[in-house]
C-alpha cells in the first residue's frame, strides 16, 4: 500500500516517463556560469588583504561548480522509468553520451512505495521523489532527476499512487 493513499487501481498498460532534458541542461549551464563568475572573480591574483580565506573559498567553490556543471553538460544523462505490468518489472534506464545502465526491479521485490523529500530541510526549495522500499530493506529512488512536478508534493504523490496501482 502506498504511504500516501489507500486506494489502489490496477492497470495493464505500460507506463513510461522520461526526465526533462531542458531542465537538466539549464541547471548545468547555470551552475557552470555561476562557477565561472566565482572562479574569475576570486582568482588567485586577488587574494591579498584581510579576506584571503573568503577569496580562496570563493575561488574553490567556483571551480567546483564549473566542474560539476561542465560534467553534467558533457555527460547529458537522461533517465527513463518504464513500469511494465506484463513482465511485472520497473525498469530504470540511465543514458548518457558514454553509455547506458538499466536497473530492473520486479514487482515482487518491492515491499512498498512512498514519497521522499530530497531537499528543503533548511529553507531551500524541497524536491520530491518516489522511492521504493525493497524486501531486502534497501530504498531505491524511482523517479529522481528533472521530472515535471519534482517540486510539487501533490504531483509526486500522484506518481506514487499510480505506481502503487501497478504493483497491486
Amino acid at each position: 500500500m502506498c504511504g500516501v493513499c489507500g486506494s489502489v487501481t490496477e492497470s495493464s498498460e505500460v507506463w513510461g516517463t522520461e526526465s526533462r532534458r531542458g531542465g537538466q541542461t539549464l541547471a548545468a549551464g547555470v551552475g557552470f556560469a555561476v562557477g565561472l563568475v566565482l572562479a574569475v572573480g576570486f582568482r588567485p591574483g586577488s587574494w591579498g588583504g584581510g579576506d584571503h580565506g573568503n577569496r580562496v573559498a570563493g575561488f574553490l567553490l567556483g571551480l567546483l561548480l564549473c566542474l560539476i556543471g561542465g560534467a553534467l553538460l558533457l555527460l547529458d544523462t537522461r533517465q527513463a522509468v518504464v513500469v511494465d505490468p506484463v513482465d511485472r518489472v520497473v525498469r530504470i534506464e540511465s543514458r548518457s553520451r558514454f553509455g547506458s545502465k538499466v536497473r530492473k526491479t520486479g514487482f515482487d521485490e518491492i515491499e512498498r512505495v512512498f514519497v521522499r523529500t530530497l531537499a528543503g530541510h533548511h529553507g531551500g526549495t524541497p524536491a520530491y521523489v518516489v522511492a521504493a522500499r525493497l524486501r531486502t530493506g534497501k530504498d531505491v529512488a524511482v523517479f529522481v532527476g528533472f521530472y515535471a512536478g519534482q517540486f510539487s508534493r501533490t504531483a509526486t504523490e500522484e506518481r506514487c499512487r499510480r505506481l502503487e496501482g501497478y504493483l497491486g
